[in-house]
């Protein structure tokens, strides 16, 4: 399948047309369209194996669909699933932006907990239990282990921490939005 940027209004329209969270971004397009260009699409996949697809690629960010969440990166908006994913797809955005930004923020950190690290034990030094891979308290960044064992306060915390390591504009040139307000 292949990714395309859209623009915010572009969004909204999809976000305004959307019935239901199990419904993808394609089928909500493919509705407004009409269902013509769905059936010229030969190539792809049935919707459910599309959706299980999507679904696999977020286990570790969480399956559970909570909120209208999205991550809005300049004129381009990502939609989430969840406040998890939504946090994941912002430090992903900024650590493309500032190579630099994972392990700047890998040395900020108590003894408890860090914002990302190394390894999922690293992670929690004074919790290990919360590393183990079935507590889903993480979520690997590239070579990074992120902390996900947030409230959605610290979120914020951390995504403006980031930004301001990034020199880039929380709430302008970027944001993580729950419906139309900001994180």
């Amino acid at each position: 399948m292949r990714k395309i940027e859209i623009g915010l209004e572009v969004h909204r329209a999809i976000e305004a047309a959307r019935r239901s969270f199990e419904q993808s971004e394609d089928e909500i397009l493919c509705e407004l369209l009409g269902r013509a260009a769905q059936a010229d699409n030969t190539t792809a996949p049935p919707t459910t194996e599309r959706h299980a697809a999507k679904v696999e690629s977020a286990i570790a960010i969480g399956k559970r669909t909570t909120g209208n969440w999205s991550v809005v990166d300049g004129e381009t908006s990502y939609i989430a699933r969840n406040l998890r994913e939504a946090y994941i797809t912002a430090l992903d955005r900024l650590a493309q932006r500032n190579p630099t930004l994972l392990p700047a923020l890998a040395a900020i950190g108590g003894k408890r907990r860090r914002i990302v690290a190394e390894s999922a034990q690293a992670l929690f030094p004074g919790s290990p239990h919360l590393a183990k891979p079935e507590r889903n308290n993480w979520h690997k960044l590239g070579e990074w282990y992120v902390d996900l064992n947030l409230s959605r306060e610290q979120v914020a915390k951390r995504v403006k921490q980031a930004c301001l390591l990034s020199n880039v504009r929380y709430g302008g040139e970027l944001a993580i939005k729950e419906g139309l307000s900001a994180l």
